[in-house]
């Protein structure tokens, strides 16, 4: 994880932009990029990139064949070669000079990536499958930015801010500051739904944890409830003895499981913390949110009465929750963090029949799933997903979401509508099953903790 920013204005030399925008985007950008701010420009245009140092060593913003580009995230092509002197920085140049665009159709991660070509005058914009980054971008009176957050591009003078759309790549004549093309990077078939049997699914999965956790050269935590979501992420990790800590509140969860994971992982000396602080320590973790991002609110609809009675996610308790697993986990010097975000969006669909499923859009009836539904895209995987890059971002930490690699989505939509509803998130539980690991069948939300003055709305970590 990283901070980006780009700008360009024909109408401004780059000395006035490096002059006026450089600590402006470094301010903004550096809890995502601790590790140090760098810089690029050309004519017109100014770019930074802030690093948070996970793989490689290659200083953004780069350079490839026809300009520079930078990217907040990580790439996968080539992750069983990655070390300290080559990592996804170095593979990304290579593609780019060698296929040029083309490599992006083709890219395996969670990124936001800039591609600047000065030989056609042309900025290229990239959001991974599921957007799972944060990125922004602005084109307005001859001005083109693209930006991590949107408030830093508002900073710039940019009126409207729009989130770059997931799985999209977006083109910009930067002499006429026009979007000249938008297109789909990575389609998914949904009209392929034979697989009886859960098998690929966990094929899919078990690869898309291990190529995420196997050759970091970062230690990992894994907030760790009684769920389904980050429950099967611990249980990979464990069976492929790839060494993490798991870090988890005992408030709202089922017991017995809860205590049952912990004490697996005491008995198989797996480090772990169950977290029950005192409320004076919570309240320091809220202030610094407060003070250190910008109110964003956890609704879809600004104009609608919100579910919540507070929907600032700094004073949602779910959130408070994972910002202060964050902040141990970058005080203990864990810098990638595994996310179980998009089960609940892809997997379930929000359906169960034990809770309350006012989110699901298909009820189970899985055989209209022939195009992604709300909140597949968008929706609320969107919004959780923006809202845990905020939260956790802020302390510095990368986290990596393998329920929306696009191999696991795809096992999962190849799956007959009777193996998806056969039982609540069966592809999950089937692979429980096979590791020994304890579940139950009830949806909950991550809370937290209690206290009165605040919602006690669940985050999604």
């Amino acid at each position: 994880m990283c901070g980006v920013f780009y700008i360009y204005d024909q109408a401004r030399s780059t000395d006035d932009l490096q002059r006026d925008y450089a600590d402006l985007a470094k301010k903004g950008l550096s809890d995502r990029g601790p590790d140090g701010a760098s810089e690029a420009q050309g004519e017109h245009w100014f770019a930074m990139h802030c690093l948070l140092s996970i793989t490689g060593s290659t200083k953004q913003p780069a350079s490839w064949r026809h300009g520079t580009y930078l990217f907040n995230g990580e790439i996968y092509n080539d992750w069983q070669q990655y070390a300290p002197d080559y990592g996804d920085a170095d593979y990304l140049k290579d593609r780019l000079d060698r296929d040029g665009l083309a490599a992006l159709h083709d890219l395996d991660g969670e990124f936001a990536l800039i591609v600047v070509d000065e030989t056609q005058g042309l900025l290229h914009l990239a959001a991974d499958t599921f957007g799972t980054k944060p990125f922004y971008y602005a084109a307005e009176n001859g001005r083109v930015g693209a930006a991590s957050y949107d408030f830093i591009l508002h900073q710039c003078g940019f009126e409207n801010a729009q989130r770059v759309p997931a799985n999209t790549g977006l083109t910009f004549n930067l002499q006429t500051g026009k979007l000249v093309d938008q297109r789909l990077l990575r389609p998914f078939d949904f009209n392929n739904q034979v697989c009886d049997s859960y098998e690929p699914f966990a094929e899919a999965f078990n690869f898309a944890v291990r190529k995420r956790a196997e050759r970091v050269q970062r230690k990992i935590y894994v907030p760790v409830s009684s769920g389904h979501d980050s429950g099967i992420i611990a249980a990979e990790l464990d069976a492929m003895d790839i060494p993490f800590t798991a870090y988890g509140f005992p408030f709202g969860e089922i017991e017995e499981v809860f205590n049952e994971r912990y004490a697996r992982f005491r008995s198989r000396n797996i480090r772990c913390e169950i977290l029950q602080p005192d409320i004076a320590a919570l309240d320091l973790v809220q202030q610094e949110l407060q003070a250190g991002i910008p109110k964003f609110r956890l609704t879809l609809d600004a104009n609608a009465p919100s579910l919540y009675a507070d929907d600032d996610i700094r004073n949602i308790t779910g959130y408070i929750s994972a910002a202060y697993i964050a902040k141990k986990g970058r005080k203990n010097g864990e810098l990638i963090a595994l996310s179980g975000q998009g089960a609940d969006e892809i997997i379930s669909d929000y359906y169960n029949p034990h809770s309350n499923s006012r989110r699901s859009h298909f009820r189970g009836e899985w055989e209209k799933a022939t195009e992604p539904w709300p909140s597949f895209y968008g929706g609320w995987n969107k919004l959780f997903l923006e809202s845990n890059e905020r939260i956790v971002g802020h302390y510095g930490i990368e986290t990596r979401y393998p329920f929306l690699d696009h191999g696991v989505v795809q096992a999962f939509l190849n799956l007959t509508p009777d193996m998806k509803r056969k039982r609540y998130k069966g592809c999950i539980a089937h692979r429980m099953d096979q590791l020994g690991y304890p579940y139950h069948d009830r949806k909950l939300g991550f809370a937290g903790f209690e206290r009165k003055t605040l919602d006690h709305a669940t985050a999604s970590v």
